[in-house]
């Protein structure tokens, strides 16, 4: 079964996540995660890129220094890619995925047998 779930997430509730894993929720890690809790899973390169890019308000490395201190706190975890990047994903449960090469998204799969 995979899991289709829209991951549109209020400003308390990710505050309050941030919070409740010891971090401060400065106006950095409120964005980053919000993008986060959107795409699922995502390389920093691509946050980065929601965030504007080079356009935004927030280098590559902030980007990628937050979604770290997120991953030491447990917030999100690493996950290794079809391809050289890491990516980052916001179930920590225990989970498979799914590569979908027309899109390039990586899918949260779910069946117990198999895990």
């Amino acid at each position: 079964m995979v899991e289709e779930v829209s991951r549109q997430v209020s400003t308390d509730d990710i505050r309050a996540r941030i919070n409740e894993c010891g971090l401060k929720a400065t106006p950095q890690r409120m964005r980053v995660y919000a993008v986060m809790c959107r795409l699922g899973h995502a390389s920093a390169d691509r946050v980065y890129q929601e965030l504007g890019g080079a356009r935004g308000k927030m280098t590559l490395a902030t980007v990628y220094n937050v979604l770290e201190s997120m991953t030491e706190v447990g917030l999100l975890v690493r996950r290794p890619s079809f391809s050289s990047k890491m990516y980052f994903d916001v179930n920590t449960s225990e989970h498979g995925h799914l590569y979908r090469q027309d899109t390039q998204e990586i899918v949260d799969f779910s069946d117990e047998p198999l895990l």
